[in-house]
This record gives structure tokens, C-alpha cells and sequence, in this order.
């Protein structure tokens, strides 16, 4: 079995362990056997309709997002239940990927640059997608003010949101460019999604609310539940253009 497969089969099965050991532990067992049967129903659809090369991003994102909902439709409530939703989430998307789409994203192009190149393409990709943001934050915020509406005492300046989304963009560029060989397997897409939209989520909670552990916490939770379906969508994107984000 080639390495990248024993890797990912791996993963799998410590999100599998740390996802039964976590709910047993806060009393979730009605929650785990839940966890353990959307992964095993979502496994069995994916032998039955079989593995892809030309994913649909309307599907991977939308399972992806089904996943979460379902679970969080479900979930008890409690910082434990929260988390045991992270975990049953990421085993059911990681189950869905490997088995559906186990070959769709191997090639990354034949120009094959270095990573230092790497990195400060994707450093400036980010850098101008917090831009786009940024006007748009601007457009939303400049159309308020001509309606005669104050900005509210808890809204940031757009100076701050323009921080925040660049150097969040930024980020997330700089873990693409350096982590990017890892986009060749579906559970590498998913890790690179997460690691992004970890990075912005958190940066746009630190303009608003400051910087703690707790704006940490809450980025990265919003990274987890929404990061896989951003990496599939992105990474689809990149095969639809012709880019080989290499």
C-alpha cells in the first residue's frame, strides 16, 4: 500500500479513536454511535456510486456541509458535545473523501516551482483576496453611512478589518505555499482548508473582539467545521482554470 495511503487510512482511524474516546469520556454515547454511523453510511454510499477524478464542487462542499448540519442538528449542547462534533465531522468528510475522490487531485501540474516561490505567490494571493474582502467590508460600511446610520461602538474600523482580513490572507498563503505538496490526496485538500479558514476566521474574531484564547478557540472551531468544503472548492477551482497550484 503506497505511503500516502497508509498516511490517510491512519488519520482516519485516530479520528475514529479520539472521537469515541472524547464522547465516551463527556457521557455522549448516543452521540458517538450517531458519529460512527453517518461515517459508515457515508462510507458505504461512496463504494456504491464509487470513486471520482472530476469531483463536483457543489458536492464535495455540500456534503461537507450536510455532515456539520446534521451533526449539529443533533448535538446535545456543552463544550464537549462541540467538540465531539468537530471530531464526528472531520472522520465522516475524511471517510467521504478518501473513498470518493482517492485519485482526482494527484497531479499538481508539471512546473513544479520552489517553495520559497511558493510561498510568496500564495502570501500575495491572500494577500489580495483580504483586499477583495476589504471592499467589500468598505462597500457594506461606506453604504450604512450614507444612509445616515452611525457605526456601531462594537463594529471595528474598516482600517481594522482590512488588517485583519489581509494578515489573516496572508497567513493562510504562507501554510498553502509551504504545505502545498499535501494538496495531491483528498485528506491534504481538507487539512489545507481548515489551516486557511482557520486563519481568517481567527483574524477577522481578533479585529472584532481583541486577541485571547478564546478568539483562538472560536476561529479555529468555525475553520473546522467550514475549512474542509473551502479546501475542495479551491482546490477544484484550481483544476477547472488550468492552474496547477504548484
Amino acid at each position: 500500500m503506497p505511503l500516502p495511503d497508509i498516511v490517510q487510512i491512519g488519520t482516519i482511524t485516530l479520528l475514529l479513536a479520539a472521537f469515541l474516546v472524547q464522547s465516551s469520556v463527556a457521557g455522549l454515547f448516543g452521540y458517538a454511535g450517531l458519529g460512527v454511523l453517518v461515517a459508515v453510511i457515508l462510507a458505504a454510499i461512496a463504494r456504491r456510486v464509487g470513486p471520482t477524478d472530476r469531483p463536483n464542487p457543489v458536492e464535495a462542499a455540500g456534503v461537507c456541509f450536510a455532515i456539520f448540519g446534521l451533526l449539529l442538528v443533533a448535538n446535545p449542547g456543552g463544550s464537549d458535545a462541540f467538540l465531539s462534533t468537530a471530531l464526528a465531522g472531520l472522520l465522516a468528510q475524511s471517510t467521504w473523501a478518501y473513498l470518493r475522490y482517492p485519485n482526482a487531485f494527484k497531479s499538481l501540474g508539471n512546473t513544479q516551482r520552489s517553495t520559497a516561490d511558493r510561498i510568496g505567490r500564495y502570501a500575495a494571493w491572500g494577500a489580495a483576496y483580504g483586499l477583495g474582502l476589504t471592499l467589500i467590508a468598505a462597500v457594506v460600511m461606506g453604504s450604512a453611512a450614507g444612509s445616515g446610520q452611525p457605526r456601531p461602538s462594537d463594529v471595528p474600523p474598516l482600517g481594522a478589518f482590512a488588517l485583519a482580513y489581509c494578515g489573516g490572507g496572508i497567513l493562510a498563503g504562507l501554510l498553502t505555499g509551504l504545505l502545498l505538496p499535501l494538496a495531491r490526496w483528498p485528506l491534504g485538500v481538507m487539512l489545507l482548508g481548515i489551516l486557511g479558514a482557520s486563519c481568517g476566521y481567527t483574524a477577522v474574531g481578533i479585529a472584532i473582539d481583541g486577541w485571547s484564547l478564546q478568539t483562538l478557540e472560536n476561529g479555529s472551531f468555525i475553520g473546522l467545521f467550514a475549512g474542509a468544503a473551502f479546501g475542495f472548492v479551491v482546490r477544484l477551482q484550481w483544476m477547472r482554470t488550468g492552474d496547477s497550484g504548484a
